[in-house]
């Protein structure tokens, strides 16, 4: 039923999911092929998301068709928002996948405790509850059912909303990563800084660099206190924004008890400010500073190993020792250097073509740390302010 879905409203559509079951089978069965055409609350698991989700898509984009997909246990959460949608003229298509269960809870107690079953049972020895259908008209809107995936079309046809009704199909696995199929995607920027087109984090699909037109390259400097998990919490946040981390570091501050991460990434404006809004959540992030390449001083250390031959090794240490490169060697054998250099990335870019002729063996980057310029420090007031919050 959703792959029919899908097909029937095509790539331009924007497609919203709750969390659960239909949450997986949305990301596996529609074939999306355009970027921020697909909008879900990743692992956060926020029910009653699809709903209002759907309803701020449609009033942002309102030239396009936004269906939320959902679940009977998920919708109950919000659906009293049809009201607004009735009320305010937000047209979206809902399709409930109502199995009468909360079906990924129960999955995972049919899974992992034994078959012993707690609260995920929606429905009476005789009737799924409450009837959708009713409550759709109820609530201003229209409400159609759905029984077999031979009925969607007809459905469709006679009106624009409608219920569906499946059997349970299980959609998860118990590492809790969550399934794609491999057109399920955003589009990032490419693997290779000199490439002009973006590339498919997951599944290696390109489109051309109009796609990411309005991406800039942004410096985030996060303090956040030296405790075992955060650097899985804080990347956490932008793999389930879709967005990729072109560099991240992260070391010790003149605080033992602060650590900064340097975070590199690449997107638009506006995402980018939910993101950061979102760390600032985290408990364990201290402080957000965006670095401006004019105002910071940004670096990355390199180590890369090249053939060195003794007709060519002249050469290489000589394309070391200019001093646009700044580079030195730190290891030396029969038929390689070592070499390590310190700067910005389209210094080390350079270097690395500089020595491509020559034949590069291994190459290690440590991405990029940065600093504001001047006297002023980040963590100064962050310490200050914890020492006086800090009982005697």
């Amino acid at each position: 039923m959703i792959k029919r879905i899908g097909e029937i409203a095509g790539p331009d559509a924007l497609y919203v999911a709750g969390v659960g079951q239909h949450q997986m089978w949305a990301a596996q069965f529609i074939s999306y092929e355009k970027p921020y055409t697909w909008l879900n609350s990743g692992g956060l698991g926020t029910m009653g998301y699809a709903v209002p989700a759907a309803m701020g898509a449609k009033v942002g984009r309102p030239e396009a068709t936004v269906w939320a997909i959902d679940g009977d246990g998920c919708f109950q959460m919000t659906n009293q928002e049809l009201a607004t949608c009735a009320l305010e003229g937000i047209p979206i298509k809902v399709a409930i996948i109502n199995n009468g269960n909360l079906g990924m809870v129960r999955q995972w107690q049919t899974l992992f405790y034994d078959k012993r079953y707690s609260n995920t049972d929606l429905k009476t020895h005789k009737h799924r509850v409450p009837d959708f259908v009713r409550l759709a008209e109820a609530l201003g809107c229209v409400g159609l059912r759905c029984e077999s995936a031979d009925d969607i079309d007809s459905t469709r046809r006679s009106r624009r909303r409608w219920r569906s009704t499946t059997s349970r199909s299980w959609s998860t696995s118990p590492s809790g990563r969550m399934p794609w199929c491999g057109r399920w995607c955003r589009l990032v920027r490419a693997t290779t800084r000199s490439s002009p087109r973006a590339m498919c984090a997951r599944c290696g699909a390109r489109t051309t660099c109009e796609d990411t037109k309005n991406m800039s390259r942004h410096t985030l400097s996060v303090l956040v206190e030296n405790k075992p998990g955060v650097l899985a919490r804080v990347s956490g946040l932008f793999s389930r924004r879709g967005f990729n981390i072109d560099s991240l570091a992260v070391g010790p501050t003149e605080h033992p008890e602060i650590s900064r991460m340097t975070i590199v990434v690449t997107v638009e404006e506006f995402p980018l400010e939910q993101v950061t809004k979102q760390l600032n959540k985290l408990i364990n992030v201290i402080k957000i500073v965006e670095l401006e390449p004019t105002a910071s001083v940004q670096r990355e250390l390199m180590l890369i190993k090249v053939r060195a031959e003794p007709a060519t090794r002249s050469h290489v240490l000589e394309t070391v020792q200019l001093l646009l490169f700044r580079a030195k060697v730190v290891d030396v054998s029969t038929d390689a250097v070592t070499i390590e250099a310190t700067g910005t990335q389209d210094k080390l870019d350079a270097l690395i073509r500089v020595l491509e002729p020559y034949g590069v063996k291994e190459l290690v980057q440590s991405g990029v740390v940065a600093v504001g310029r001047g006297a002023r420090s980040i963590t100064g007031p962050v310490v200050a302010l914890r020492s006086v919050e800090r009982p005697a």
